[in-house]
């Protein structure tokens, strides 16, 4: 009788963490629905820095980078300050020696702190 009560109180503590464990639906759609957004700012010689990072992130952040998100025909600078001022939740600064020097990241460094 007490081995059996105890494989109950064994089955019944793996039940209730299996039950905090679970992820309902209405919090995958949650998580689903507030991808982080990240705008990486960065000079054109540090792109395969900024890629490498951008391959460690998880699937719940989501980096834009002017590569993959300009459009071809897109006004370049209404699309980059949109994306930093209305679209990303962060701005990430790539600091080196080509960032200090380009115009492109004093501007969009600008635009976040406006």
């Amino acid at each position: 009788m007490a081995v059996a009560g105890n494989l109950i109180k064994g089955t019944m503590r793996q039940l209730k963490w299996l039950r905090r464990s679970l992820i309902s639906r209405d919090r995958v759609n949650f998580l689903l629905a507030h991808i982080m957004k990240i705008f990486f700012s960065h000079s054109s010689r540090d792109k395969p820095l900024v890629r490498e990072i951008r391959s460690y992130l998880p699937p719940h952040i989501r980096a834009w980078i002017d590569e993959d998100d300009l459009l071809v025909g897109e006004d370049l600078e209404q699309s980059i300050k949109s994306a930093i001022t209305s679209t990303a939740d962060f701005l990430v600064i790539f600091i080196g020696a080509d960032s200090i020097r380009s115009h492109w990241v004093k501007r969009e460094l600008d635009w976040a702190l406006a």
